[in-house]
């Protein structure tokens, strides 16, 4: 399970509080905890006050490319990050961390099935559910849709268009 925090201190901080305690609790499964790019590693540890030999041996901390980080995970757990659609259209079920009282900021809203959660058993439950990879396959589809690469040569023809006219 790859987890994708923001880039802010706030956000890192409560999705790391999570993927703790889903990992102590969900021993079965790993956990690839990536900061983001411009996230202080040191900084945030520093300031946390860790006591890395208390984090449980499934949470392990990304040294890899995301590219990687994405091959070797079956969800991604997000809330606001961009990553989520990129490990989702290479099949990665992506998982919404939804916290309460919090404005939604799921840059995957529009998908027609979503996977939420706001606490470990939420996330028990669709790790559990032999249909969650069925009802990704949509999603799927959809980025391949939505995200689909542009065409090129309709853009070059149309700014041919508008410099035929101003001739």
């Amino acid at each position: 399970i790859l987890v994708v925090p923001e880039g802010f201190n706030s956000e890192t901080i409560k999705m790391f509080k999570f993927t703790v305690k889903a990992s102590k609790i969900i021993k079965k499964k790993k956990f690839i905890f990536r900061f983001h790019p411009m996230m202080d590693k040191k900084f945030f540890f520093e300031n946390l006050s860790i006591d890395i030999k208390k984090i449980p041996k499934n949470l392990i901390f990304s040294e890899s490319t995301f590219k990687k980080d994405v091959e070797k995970s079956s969800y991604i757990i997000y809330r606001g990050s961009a990553a989520s659609i990129q490990a989702l259209s290479s099949g990665v079920i992506p998982i919404y961390l939804k916290l309460e009282n919090e404005i939604n900021i799921d840059p995957l809203y529009m998908l027609k099935k979503k996977f939420y959660v706001s606490n470990v058993n939420d996330l028990n439950k669709i790790l559990d559910n032999k249909n969650t990879n069925k009802l990704n396959k949509k999603n799927i589809f959809f980025t391949k849709e939505y995200f689909d690469k542009p065409n090129y040569k309709v853009l070059i023809d149309y700014l041919n268009k508008l410099n035929d006219e101003k001739i």
